[in-house]
């Protein structure tokens, strides 16, 4: 795809549709500073003409310490702004979001426990973008995402600076979720695999039954060709329970097709940022955090080991 195809692919916001969001979540370096290997997630939501959020979480590698939960839950709607014209996101003047595919600019001021926390980074495409739509029932969303983004800029914690840079990725959805078709997912993220091979995206719809509905996996490896295993094996090997609501805490997913294997373990750390939250389609559970993937990909003769950090989110209509 050409970068003026690219273009072409809105990711402005889309005012006729009930939920929108836009998406970045960066997995930070190793460095000689505190935030070394943390994790950052910033999500703009907005269920139109009901509730907005902001999402702004901090997740450290020690999984004995808990996250940072700087978000802004159950905003007044119509808090957060967005243009159709032009990426250029904004809740209450110092949380923003601004730029267009290849590159971004996030920006957020935020503060709790008697702690300001400054967040100023840039994000750059080093993939070109993907674009889907997911349905089921009367469920439609439209997905574009990057699949990885090279993250700069700095962290300010009480006016101390610390530079930080890493791995990235972006997606900005819309559509309709219906409590009748769709419970929610279970989503993971690897920017870059531990040898630097592939990006990666981990998907699985959770049915109101908790059945797998809908399933993939999406990669790529220079950024222009993309695979894509669309019925694994699911197996649960571990579970655990947030509030009555039980979730994979680790589980494998494996196929072969006539393109390839994949054979992958996924674990999630044991400090996740948790919550339950009110929305339009009623109480929803939202669990994310870090997570490890282990495994491998065969992809047309080439093997990968696709071991990497990951950001795994859970979102789970409460019946």
């Amino acid at each position: 795809m050409s970068e003026d195809d690219l273009k072409k692919i809105d990711e402005f916001a889309h005012k006729n549709e009930l939920i929108e969001w836009w998406y970045f979540g960066g997995l930070l370096d190793k460095n000689e500073t505190k935030l070394s290997e943390w994790t950052l997630i910033t999500n703009f939501v907005m269920a139109r003409g009901f509730v907005d959020n902001l999402v702004c979480i901090l997740v450290p590698p020690n999984e004995t310490e808990s996250p940072i939960d700087l978000s802004g839950w159950r905003l007044k709607a119509g808090c957060i702004k967005a243009s159709d014209k032009e990426l250029n996101v904004i809740c209450q003047t110092n949380n923003w979001v601004k730029g267009a595919y290849p590159e971004w600019h996030l920006y957020m001021e935020r503060s709790k426990d008697g702690h300001t926390y400054l967040i100023d980074v840039n994000f750059k495409a080093e993939v070109d973008s993907n674009f889907r739509i997911y349905s089921i029932g009367k469920s439609r969303l439209g997905h574009f995402a990057v699949f990885r983004q090279h993250m700069t800029g700095t962290i300010t914690i009480d006016n101390e600076k610390f530079p930080v840079s890493g791995g990235s990725y972006y997606e900005h959805m819309y559509g309709f979720i219906d409590p009748k078709s769709s419970r929610g997912w279970y989503w993971y993220c690897v920017p870059r695999t531990n040898k630097g091979d592939l990006s990666i995206n981990i998907a699985l719809g959770v049915s109101p039954t908790d059945e797998i509905f809908h399933k993939f996996v999406y990669f790529t490896e220079d950024g222009k060709n993309f695979g894509e295993f669309l019925n694994y094996n699911f197996e649960i090997l571990e579970t655990k329970s947030y509030q009555d609501i039980t979730y994979p805490f680790k589980f494998r997913i494996s196929e072969k097709n006539e393109n390839g294997e994949l054979d992958a373990t996924i674990t999630r750390a044991l400090n996740p940022c948790q919550d339950l939250h009110q929305t339009p389609l009623g109480t929803v559970a939202f669990i994310t955090g870090n997570a490890k993937v282990v495994g491998t990909i065969v992809w047309k003769g080439k093997e990968y080991d696709i071991t990497g950090r990951s950001i795994g989110s859970n979102f789970l209509i409460v019946y």
